[in-house]
């Protein structure tokens, strides 16, 4: 039962924090924190470190000291960051094995619940509901998305409250625990990639009712997207007839005029693919503030002066047009790219299939790259390597290669997955 308590606890803390609705989670501190409290679970309950995770310990270091030579600067900040993203991933898959999925699963379902009540609250009298919640506020003085905005973060529950959205929503947008909507969609959108598409519960089930409707609450642009793609791609993946062809082209023509029929779905995209808003000039020079889409001509730049290593984890670059500017983009392709070049880039892509692959094993599923095609198209709207409880995800088919006895439930049918799990790897 303690153990249970302890192993739990130990999931909520990788998952709030590495969501970091608070500016306490996005300190150099707590990173050091989370670093050390890993590495304490891993002594004390007795996990040990395996010969997998000094691998990859090893040539992460490695990596970053080849970095640190070739731009002349030690980047203890990712060095940090990755280490204990990598710690944290280990445990959670050494404590939970197959199961992992399924834990996600329960606490984002009750993570919804919560956001659902706190969203239904915020519809009545959201200002009722900011009062009530900013004795508890602990964003550590995290601002909304817009000077306008306001924002408090309880722990479970954020509120990121833009009036008069300039995308043209009147309704609040539910953030979940997480610093916005959009970060809480994907999480929302992978519990219903594991629930729905692996484990193939029903639609109607009260799980999968729950997770769509806390999904359409986010309006989030990429996390609609992500799950459309998904969907497509599951679809596209079983049907090879004449009429699941057709039955494809109108779902793609339906979607992409429901999508520029919404202001806040086509405005935002538009807005991404412009270089110019996204740099601005400060007291220290210019920067280019979190490109989610404008940003691909800087990543050529930094790939043609060093394609193995990119800007070898600078942020610092010079650039044709705009002159040394500090760059940081809103998406990990992009941002794997330029700041660790082409190595960074396979090894990432390495670990997202091979975890693909696992997962879609693990449950007898079909298609293999569902998990991928999630984390290429979240990829454009955030950093989704830096999330620690994607990250897991991720490293999921490194960490766990082989598959299990699993009994799961479709369409009323029990079927059985047999197929031995190696005790010696993990």
């Amino acid at each position: 039962m303690i153990y249970e308590i302890g192993t739990n606890l130990y999931f909520l803390f990788v998952l709030i924090t590495s969501m970091v609705g608070s500016m306490y989670y996005r300190s150099q501190a707590m990173l050091i924190a989370r670093a050390i409290i890993s590495l304490l679970i891993i002594f004390v309950s007795g996990i040990g470190i395996n010969k997998k995770l000094r691998s990859v310990l090893i040539i992460w270091i490695l990596f970053v000291l080849i970095c640190s030579i070739i731009s002349n600067h030690f980047a203890a900040g990712p060095l940090i960051r990755f280490i204990s993203m990598f710690l944290e991933s280990y445990i959670l898959l050494r404590l939970f094995k197959q199961k992992f999925t399924e834990i996600y699963v329960k606490w984002i379902l009750v993570f919804s619940m919560i956001s659902l009540i706190g969203w239904c609250l915020s519809v009545i009298n959201i200002e009722w509901l900011i009062s009530f919640l900013s004795p508890i506020n602990i964003s550590g003085g995290y601002e909304a998305d817009s000077p306008i905005g306001l924002y408090i973060h309880t722990g479970f529950y954020t509120i990121n409250w833009i009036p008069n959205d300039i995308w043209g929503l009147s309704l609040p947008r539910n953030a979940g625990f997480c610093w916005e909507p959009g970060g809480f969609s994907l999480l929302v959108v992978l519990a219903i990639y594991i629930n729905f598409i692996l484990k193939k519960e029903n639609i109607l089930s009260w799980k999968n009712i729950l997770l769509f409707v806390t999904l359409l609450t986010t309006f989030s642009t990429t996390g609609y997207l992500a799950l459309l793609g998904l969907l497509i791609y599951e679809y596209s993946a079983k049907r090879k007839s004449l009429f699941s062809i057709i039955s494809l082209v109108v779902i793609i023509i339906l979607s992409y005029h429901i999508f520029f029929r919404y202001q806040f779905l086509s405005g935002k995209v538009s807005a991404y693919s412009e270089m110019r808003p996204y740099v601005t000039s400060t007291p220290t020079g210019d920067v280019l503030a979190g490109s989610r889409i404008a940003g691909y001509s800087l990543v050529l730049q930094d790939l043609k002066k060093n394609p193995l290593f990119g800007k070898a984890l600078i942020s610092t670059g010079n650039y044709g047009e705009y002159g040394e500017i500090i760059t940081w983009h809103l998406n990990s392709i992009y941002t794997i790219t330029s700041t660790m070049g082409l190595v960074g880039l396979l090894l990432w892509l390495w670990f997202v299939v091979n975890s693909s692959k696992s997962l879609s094993k693990i449950y007898n599923h079909y298609s293999k790259y569902g998990f991928l095609i999630f984390i290429i198209l979240s990829s454009f709207g955030f950093n989704v390597h830096s999330l620690s409880i994607i990250f897991t995800f991720a490293t999921y088919g490194y960490f766990i290669p082989t598959t299990y006895k699993i009994t799961q439930k479709a369409s009323g049918r029990k079927s059985t997955i047999s197929q031995e799990y190696n005790k010696n790897i993990l």
